[in-house]
């Protein structure tokens, strides 16, 4: 039995060593797979991140521009404003200046018409005194008929 126990020995000796250096290989490529597999993910991962980063720095870019032609609309709008506002202060001054010239020119009118109601009046009272005048004339005996044709 001895034979038989040093066989069985020795093939469980075989056996274990087989089977340590199957673990061994197989514990050697699962590092290899796990490395491969790190540094496949470290890459993909790498790639995704530069691409994040570019599309990230595209849409800054993007909005960049986007604010400058925001910033660009602003300004001329306040260049508009400005610009309406002083035409309107300029109109208002304008109209200002004829509302003013207007009432200087109603009140010159006004002096006008008056002048021109004080001179009528007094034509009036010329040609009333005139008139009277003229019949005083006519009723005079000696001068009286040379007036009497007027």
């Amino acid at each position: 039995m001895t034979s038989i126990e040093n066989d069985i020995e020795t093939n469980q000796k075989s056996i274990y060593n087989k089977l340590k250096e199957q673990t061994y290989n197989l514990e050697k490529e699962l590092h290899k797979k796990i490395a491969d597999l790190k540094e496949e993910l470290t890459t993909k991962l790498n790639n995704h991140q530069l691409k994040t980063d570019q599309r990230i720095t595209d849409f800054l870019t993007k909005q960049n521009v986007l604010i400058q032609n925001l910033s660009q609309q602003i300004d001329g709008f306040h260049r508009s404003t400005k610009t309406i506002l002083a035409e309107q202060q300029a109109i208002k001054k304008q109209v200002n200046d004829f509302e003013t010239k207007l009432e200087n020119i109603t009140q010159k009118q006004n002096q006008k018409d008056d002048k021109t109601d004080t001179f009528e009046n007094n034509l009036l009272k010329v040609t009333e005194r005139f008139n009277m005048t003229i019949k005083q004339l006519q009723r005079t005996r000696f001068i009286g008929k040379s007036f009497n044709e007027i």
